[in-house]
Parts: structure tokens; C-alpha cells; sequence
């Protein structure tokens, strides 16, 4: 039976006084340099014209159940979390579970981790590292 964390899967997570929504970018892994099972999330914001967003991966409104306009993917925040943290955070109901985006969505966003300059090294070198 599949959990909540997992490829393709999508978390209402709170972040900056506000709920963004994230994707997990790959199944739980073990990862020996942080020491637990863990994923990539990367954050979607809603597209402000007065504000920075990054224009490698923009998501139209309806692409997603919760994409109510357009969104680019945060590529800079994407983070590494440990899936222990992301569960606890689902029990405790601070992480909300959402439907799966689909998969050229993702497709697309994937991409975006090797065209945006946003992407950290650290981020790069972990989807190296695990051939993601």
C-alpha cells in the first residue's frame, strides 16, 4: 500500500505564513550523507508580475486541482526532507496530502531542475547523485 510521500505526490505544506503546495520529486531513498530515508519537495508560488519567479517551469491555473493561477515552480527552495518529518507533519496535520500532479506536469518541472540557474548545487548534486 502506497503512503503519502511519494513520486509525483503533492503536500500542502506551510511556508512563509502561508500553505504552498509542494511536489515530491522521487520516491523515499535512503540517503546515507543525511542519514535517513528521504525526498526532494520543490515549492509552487503563485506568479506575481511585480515580483521575482523564476520563468523556467510555469504552471497554468488548472493544471492542478489547487493551481488557481499561474505558478512557477521555486527551484532556489527545493530542499531535502527527511519522510520521518513529512509523516509526523501529516498526523499532526500541519502537512495536507493532495492529489498527484500529472505526470507531463511533472515531466516539466523535472526538467526545470537542469535549465533553471536557481537550482542549488547542493540540489543538483543530490539528483546526481541518485540519477534522478
Amino acid at each position: 500500500m502506497q503512503g503519502n510521500v511519494f513520486q509525483k505526490g503533492t503536500l500542502l505544506i506551510p511556508t512563509g505564513g502561508s500553505q504552498h503546495l509542494h511536489i515530491v520529486m522521487n520516491d523515499p531513498l535512503h540517503c546515507p550523507v543525511h542519514g535517513h530515508v528521504v525526498v526532494l519537495l520543490v515549492n509552487i508560488s503563485t506568479v506575481y508580475p511585480e515580483k521575482y519567479s523564476d520563468q523556467t517551469c510555469i504552471l497554468a491555473p488548472g493544471s492542478h486541482p489547487f493551481i488557481l493561477n499561474d505558478s512557477w515552480i521555486v527551484y532556489r527552495q527545493a530542499v531535502v526532507s527527511r519522510v520521518s518529518g513529512i509523516e509526523d507533519g501529516i498526523l499532526a496535520r500541519t502537512i495536507h496530502p493532495r492529489l498527484p500532479i500529472s505526470s507531463p506536469d511533472f515531466d516539466r518541472v523535472r526538467q526545470g531542475f537542469d535549465a533553471s540557474q536557481d537550482v542549488p548545487i547542493k540540489i543538483k548534486r543530490f539528483l546526481r547523485t541518485y540519477g534522478l
